[in-house]
């Protein structure tokens, strides 16, 4: 698979979801819609050429979901709840500004931005009260970033670069696991192995399909950093980060693979080495082979499972890869080109 047929893989998938949007921005198909259906097609549409299904999406999101405070509930999921709860929010930031949908981004971005750790630098995983202490991680750092980079909030996305670093230099290159966050007090948050958020929490390097985006989004978040800023330390990071994914069993080849594979496609079109093109190109390989013919994704089926009716998780997939090989094909094709 080149870099044009992956491009029209995501046509396809954005062909999907826009067939199933109705005209208030909500989702056919899907009896009892969660937050989760939502938070990634502002994004997916706007890159794929879908402006006004992307206002629809925020429009229904507005209406629905939105607080006056700049939040978006409810939360029903673990995973955006307790694991990294700004993940949502930073995706609605950057879908509302891709837009110019500015009455949504700013507000979103004031409750982001009030949850940056003063002292590391972190983004708390669960909302935290202004001068309170609070757990940090690397997902929810990276999102963050990746919105405030998105909104030209550039010191806080070197506070965000400077933590990743920060997390990455603390653990050995020889160790079989990486800890993704930090507790309270600013230690490795070791302790998380026995915690119902283990699996956002710690990596095992010598483990099939673990939560590869825990470092992948780090990774891509750092390549974006390195080209808003003239600090070299932030490609150092970056090329740490993806020598860390080398190391672990199947970082290409699982689902949360797409962040990973947007970071080496950025590599590639800036720097043209194609070690890189090939890597992102093996990771929408693996995408592209389990979308379904109609263009969508299934969760479940894409963690080998039986399903039977659509789920809001599967509109977030089907977004959410959409978006990745989306992203991975325009860089790529830009260098090709």
């Amino acid at each position: 698979m080149d870099a044009k047929q992956c491009w029209e893989h995501a046509l396809a998938g954005s062909a999907w979801l826009l067939q199933h949007q109705r005209p208030d921005g909500s989702w056919e198909e899907l009896p009892d819609p969660q937050l989760g259906a939502f938070y990634k097609g502002s994004w997916a549409f706007a890159l794929t050429g879908q402006p006004t299904a992307a206002h629809r999406l925020l429009d229904h999101v507005r209406a629905h979901y939105m607080t006056p405070q700049g939040d978006f509930v409810p939360r029903t999921a673990l995973i955006h709840q307790t694991a990294h709860y700004l993940y949502i929010n930073a995706y609605f930031v950057i879908g509302s500004m891709a837009v110019g949908r500015y009455e949504i981004a700013m507000p979103a971005l004031r409750f982001l931005m009030a949850q940056q750790d003063e002292r590391s630098g972190g983004f708390f995983s669960t909302p935290t009260p202004a001068g309170a202490l609070g757990g940090t991680d690397t997902i929810s750092t990276a999102a963050a970033g990746v919105a405030c980079l998105a909104t030209g909030q550039i010191e806080a996305a070197r506070r965000a670069g400077d933590y990743l670093a920060d997390i990455l230099e603390r653990q050995s290159t020889t160790s079989a696991h990486f800890y993704t966050a930090m507790t309270p007090d600013g230690a490795l948050d070791t302790a998380a192995a026995d915690s119902e958020v283990r699996w956002w929490r710690v990596i095992d390097l010598h483990a099939p399909d673990q939560c590869w985006y825990a470092l992948g989004l780090p990774f891509a978040f750092l390549v974006l950093l390195r080209q808003a800023s003239d600090q070299t330390r932030y490609q150092t990071a970056a090329e740490a980060y993806y020598a860390l994914l080398e190391r672990c069993v199947n970082a290409w080849e699982g689902p949360s693979s797409g962040k990973a594979a947007w970071g080496c496609a950025m590599l590639y079109r800036i720097t043209g080495e194609t070690r890189y093109r090939e890597t992102a190109l093996r990771v929408a390989r693996y995408i592209v082979g389990h979308q379904e013919t109609d263009g969508h994704w299934v969760l479940a089926r894409v963690r080998g499972m039986p399903a039977a009716v659509l789920d809001s998780v599967d509109f977030d997939v089907t977004a959410e890869y959409t978006l990745w090989l989306g992203l991975i094909a325009s860089h790529i094709l830009a260098r090709d080109a």
